[in-house]
């Protein structure tokens, strides 16, 4: 039997981030703090593939959630960029994840240009497609935390 090679293995990130509280119960962490307002465990995985970029976000016990793809792409006529968002799985109609999953991707592509504008520099960023997998849990008024 073949090993595979290191190369084709996925370099993973795991974080879990916990809402800071103070001796009050009372969340540190967020500007809004009062003693209602607790903020739930987030779960984020990143794993870096060969061909994409593997990312989750989950405030529901590890769940996957939306899985949503966005890519990438530079038209060097112009200097713009254009960012193409599908849903995978999930709900079609969730329009908040399609806006974090095109964010991450601009943010990316914006770490690949070195905070540089130029329209070399530009040319030269190849941004694998972003797959985002969220599940957040909704807040007392039924929105999604953000």
């Amino acid at each position: 039997m073949k090993r595979p090679k290191p190369q084709s293995l996925p370099t993973s990130v795991q974080k879990t981030l916990f809402a800071a509280t103070n001796s009050n119960n009372t969340n540190t962490t967020s500007p809004l703090s009062s003693s209602s307002l607790s903020l739930p465990t987030t779960e984020l995985l990143v794993q870096l593939f060969s061909d994409r970029i593997f990312i989750v976000i989950s405030q529901r016990s590890g769940k996957l959630g939306t899985l949503l793809q966005c890519t990438h792409e530079h038209s060097m006529i112009n200097n713009s960029h254009t960012y193409h968002v599908d849903t995978l799985l999930g709900k079609r109609d969730d329009t908040p994840c399609e806006v974090y999953v095109r964010q991450i991707t601009e943010r990316i592509v914006q770490l690949g240009l070195g905070g540089k504008s130029s329209a070399g520099a530009a040319a030269a960023i190849q941004c694998p497609p972003i797959l985002l997998g969220i599940a957040l849990k909704k807040d007392d008024r039924g929105d999604s935390t953000r």
